[in-house]
């Protein structure tokens, strides 16, 4: 029908563009057939657009097609678009299997922009994200204010951030670097296998940690067993059986209410072993009688509780909150022991204090020892220093002077004329780190350790505070035992008192410098020893090393240093030896200037002690 008015239509349209001939047709058919033609053409345009409208639908894809031949985004060029609509970095095994310019990083097997700056272009930096970007100069922020930045002022470059709270709430700050968070920030859960995985307080990285024996992984958190699986065991006359899991008691079961007594994890006739001793219960210890029918109870001292048939002291307050190191528990019912498991602090980068996990900064300014405010120690002190006031401190005065490693040429002074045979051939000797006493022992502290002052007291000398002397080889070592060191060696000796110095005296290669750093004949009074620290020290803040007293050392007399070890510990002692003769060093108040020169060398029988000049100090070596 709409093709015959059609061919209608323009047969009239035609005969009017011959000439006007009347061909039946008038004007107002004419419009009703365009109208009507208009209006059909129209509704079916209308359906065919409807058959062919699409609505993109791209949901939680980020890349990839959105369904109507467009696309819900497109990856980094370092990135694939993976078949669930996720960007991606290539993988990879080596740079060779990743797009254009992007390089392999192999510990994780996939692509990225860079690995270190050889693979930015110049004027660029290879981030912590693996990304090439520009280096920006910098001395304040405002120089980094347009990029987005930051300024670190130490490093002169704008950065995007120096500490977590300047990147949003889902990301870490890593070498300047805003990086997505790993995990949930502070969160823990368990694994299917039961493993604790702890997220970092600022989303950095996932550890794990096997929960340990007798707890199980639930809700975040390493959780004590209800009690032992598959047991069973005794309340009074109920008997408890744990379930397979140990999570829960699968069972309780009176025993009375057959006449029966709980005893052994079962119901029986006896109450206890014949003759021995248990627990009736936390606070109370039973006596059984020789039949196992009866028993006497005994309550358990204050404090105590009983357990495997003994009382025993508690060791923590029962049911309270305590640490053990990093690890926030609590203390057992019995107070006998912390439960096994609870929370490892450290794994969220926090401390346990007083049972719970608490973020804290350890604080340890002008400590050595003592607490660190989170928890932890600044350090341990080296027996018999005690810790006061964060400070490890020697009840005796004693003050150890670290001696750093090192080495040097031992023996006699490069240019000494005056040296012996006993002091050559200069050799060089390697020397690990050690410590010495700051100044040579005195009568106060030899009198407080062993009880006695042994010292002679040549002529008007001597005090409380001076070198002690008469003290034998044999009594200096065993004094440096009991306060935890031993005699120095030799060579650590000298290495000591030179102090990084070549010369014949610490104080140089002129007698005239002696004055300062040493009581010897030509200014003691003479030989009259003084209290130390009365001279200068040298460059290791060492008192007394020349002068005052000579001073014992550990090695056996050599007759000079042919054959000598290269390394100043352990000391030079073997069957070379002369005799029973051990060295001693430095040189005394009653020495001639050339005695105190650094490498000069003296020696006496170990078992020796008449000599008034000869005292001694003690080396360890570093905690």
């Amino acid at each position: 029908m709409r093709i015959r008015r059609l061919m209608n239509f323009l047969a009239c349209l035609l005969l009017a563009l011959l000439g006007g001939i009347d061909g039946g047709c008038s004007s107002k058919d004419d419009a009703n057939i365009v109208q009507d033609l208009t209006g059909e053409i129209s509704s079916d345009v209308a359906k065919r657009g409807d058959a062919q409208r699409c609505i993109p639908d791209c949901g939680d894809r980020e890349c990839g097609s959105n369904g109507c031949d467009g696309t819900c985004g497109t990856c980094p060029w370092t990135e694939e678009c993976s078949p669930a609509g996720n960007c991606q970095p290539f993988p990879c095994n080596s740079s060779k299997d990743c797009p254009g310019k992007s390089v392999c990083e192999e510990d994780k097997g996939i692509c990225v922009e860079c690995q270190g700056d050889e693979d930015c272009a110049e004027g660029e930096t290879c981030g912590a994200d693996h990304g090439c970007h520009e280096l920006i100069a910098c001395s304040s922020d405002l120089d980094c204010k347009d990029y987005g930045l930051i300024c670190d002022k130490d490093e002169g470059r704008c950065v995007e951030c120096l500490e977590m709270d300047h990147c949003d709430t889902s990301e870490f700050c890593f070498e300047w670097f805003c990086l997505q968070d790993v995990c949930d920030q502070g969160t823990a859960h368990c694994s299917e296998g039961g493993t604790l995985l702890a997220c970092a307080a600022d989303g950095s990285a996932l550890t794990e940690e096997e929960c340990p024996a007798d707890t199980y992984c639930d809700e975040g958190a390493c959780l004590a067993l209800a009690c032992k699986p598959a047991l069973a065991w005794c309340e009074g006359d109920v008997l408890f059986e744990c379930a397979d899991d140990g999570k829960a008691i699968d069972s309780q079961l009176d025993c009375s209410l057959d006449d029966k007594h709980c005893f052994g994890g079962a119901c029986t006739d006896s109450v206890c072993d014949p003759d021995s001793l248990f627990c009736v219960n936390g606070g109370t210890l039973g006596e059984c009688n020789t039949s196992g029918d009866d028993f006497t109870s005994t309550s358990c001292p204050a404090s105590q509780s009983c357990k495997e048939g003994s009382c025993l002291p508690w060791q923590c307050d029962p049911g309270s909150p305590m640490c053990v190191g990093d690890v926030a528990t609590q203390c057992d019912a019995l107070g006998l022991a912390p439960l096994p498991g609870g929370t490892n602090c450290s794994l969220q980068d926090m401390s346990c204090i007083t049972g719970e996990c608490i973020a804290c900064a350890p604080d340890c300014t002008g400590k050595n020892c003592g607490e660190d405010g989170c928890g932890g120690k600044c350090g341990d002190c080296v027996e018999p220093e005690v810790c006061q006031e964060g400070k490890c401190t020697d009840p005796l005065g004693l003050v150890w002077v670290p001696i750093p490693a090192g080495s040097f040429m031992m023996g006699c002074s490069q240019g000494d004329v005056l040296c012996k045979d006993e002091e050559l051939p200069p050799h060089l000797v390697q020397v690990e780190g050690f410590q010495i006493l700051e100044t040579e022992i005195t009568e106060t502290q030899y009198e407080t350790v062993v009880g006695e002052d042994p010292s002679c007291d040549y002529g008007p000398g001597g005090g409380p505070d001076s070198p002690v002397e008469c003290v034998s080889w044999l009594a200096a070592t065993s004094f440096c035992e009991s306060i935890g060191g031993r005699l120095c060696t030799e060579a650590e000796w000298e290495y000591a008192a030179r102090g990084g110095t070549t010369t014949k005296y610490y104080c140089g290669n002129d007698v005239a410098c002696l004055g300062e750093i040493a009581w010897y004949y030509d200014n003691s009074d003479p030989k009259k020893k003084h209290d130390v620290k009365g001279k200068l020290p040298n460059s290791y803040g060492l008192y007394d090393m020349l002068g005052n007293v000579s001073e014992w050392v550990e090695d056996c007399l050599h007759g000079d240093f042919t054959g000598a070890p290269s390394v100043a510990y352990p000391a030079w002692v073997d069957s070379a030896c002369a005799g029973p003769h051990k060295v001693n060093r430095g040189g005394g108040a009653g020495a001639p200037n050339y005695k105190l020169r650094v490498s000069g060398r003296q020696s006496q029988a170990q078992t020796y002690v008449t000599n008034w000049n000869l005292g001694f100090r003690c080396c360890r070596h570093s905690p």
